[in-house]
Parts: C-alpha cells; structure tokens; sequence
C-alpha cells in the first residue's frame, strides 16, 4: 500500500509541475517572448504525452 501511496504523490507533483509550465508558456507568450514560448510548449506536449501513455496525442498549445 505505501508503494501506491508514493506513486500516487509522484504522479500529483508531476501534474503540478506540468501545470507550473503551462502557466510559463502563458506568461511568455504574454510578454511576446513567442519563439521561447513555442519551444517550450513542444516540450509540454511532448512530456505529457509520456506521462499520459498517448503516442500522437498533440496539444494545441504547442501549435500556438
């Protein structure tokens, strides 16, 4: 039971960490920092579709 517990708050942080870098993603883009926006939603969909076990799941944010 304390191996699901731990999976469990490893996989919270996870989520918590992509939400962290959306909110980056946004912030840049709001300072018109498009480009390094860009790049880091790339990297945003491409970690979450690992995390999420989706093979061509694209997120739209990394087409923005």
């Amino acid at each position: 039971m304390a191996h699901d517990d731990e999976a469990a708050r490893y996989h919270r942080a996870a989520e918590l960490a992509l939400g962290q870098l959306e909110w980056c993603i946004d912030y840049l883009r709001s300072i018109h920092k498009n480009r390094l926006a860009k790049q880091l939603a790339r990297n945003h969909a491409a970690i979450s579709r690992r995390f999420h076990g989706k093979a061509d799941d694209r997120s739209p944010r990394a087409r923005a």
